[in-house]
């Protein structure tokens, strides 16, 4: 079953595929996110993507120069497999 599994592809800059750092070329098909299941909710941004899972944990890779993975200020380079995100 494919409900709440999430696929990702094309211009996978900076991680922003979820596809893991051994996968760098650009996914012309959609590809797993890697470790992600029981998504309800998926946003994506210019080069990243957040998603909310069914127990309500939002996880985002991608980049994060600007730090808009929100994973705190001790991280700010690419992720490019789903992290946890920081709550207040």
């Amino acid at each position: 079953s494919l409900a709440g599994d999430t696929f990702c592809w094309g211009y996978d800059v900076e991680g922003a595929l979820g596809n893991g750092p051994t996968i760098t070329d650009n996914q012309l098909s959609p590809g797993g996110v890697s470790g992600l299941s029981q998504v309800r909710s998926v946003s994506a941004g210019g080069d990243h993507t957040c998603a909310i899972r069914a127990n309500g944990q939002l996880m985002c890779w991608g980049s994060d120069g600007a730090g808009q993975l929100g994973n705190g200020p001790d991280l700010t380079s690419a992720q490019s497999e789903p992290g946890e995100w920081l709550t207040p």
